[in-house]
């Protein structure tokens, strides 16, 4: 089950246009509401400094680190702030995608820290296959360690089932790895033979 404690203090509003605004009130409602056929939402409690996650976790060229399922990560423009484009593949089920995304919104806050991009991803080897939407990042400090949420945002619904679960599967285990990683750092041996 989806749990939604990363959103309780963050408003989201989403027009038919998908337009994103922020405040600081409520809305465990209408993130409820989003767990349609084309909006995935989840979420993992790490047992790691929030420092050290949000430094981690939302810098983009991370991603590949711990999620295998992107790979090829590049910036077209910018380095991580709103308006900077990048590059990357994804890996689904066998499928090859090329997405390229474009960071519209990025809050940091002392314990809380959201980012939202829109992206358009291709299918590499069937040209009809293309989707669009937007994807947002919440990495909020808690008293137990640092929640992770992400919401998957297709603007068209899957017509199969199996498609939006393998999406979702994608994202459980990013953030799983995620946590893994976090909770289980490197020690400073291991980071200097790794770059041997």
């Amino acid at each position: 089950m989806t749990r939604v404690t990363a959103f309780d203090e963050v408003e989201w509003r989403f027009n038919s246009k998908y337009l994103f605004s922020m405040d600081f009130k409520y809305y465990k409602k209408e993130l409820r509401k989003m767990t349609e056929k084309n909006t995935i939402v989840k979420s993992i409690l790490i047992n790691a400094p929030y420092e050290m996650v949000s430094g981690f976790a939302a810098d983009n060229r991370n991603w590949s680190k711990w999620n295998s399922n992107y790979s090829n990560f590049h910036y077209l423009n910018g380095s991580g702030e709103v308006g900077s484009k990048y590059e990357l593949n994804l890996s689904i089920a066998g499928m090859l995608y090329d997405g390229i995304s474009e960071i519209e919104t990025l809050e940091r806050m002392p314990d809380l820290l959201v980012q939202k991009e829109t992206f358009v991803s291709k299918n590499l080897d069937r040209a009809d296959d293309v989707s669009t939407g937007y994807i947002i990042e919440t990495i909020k400090r808690t008293e137990n360690g640092t929640e992770v949420t992400l919401v998957h945002h297709f603007d068209e619904p899957f017509d199969n089932h199996l498609a939006i679960d393998m999406v979702a599967n994608a994202m459980d285990f990013g953030l799983n790895n995620l946590k893994l990683m976090m909770e289980n750092p490197p020690s400073t041996a291991e980071r200097q033979a790794a770059q041997i």
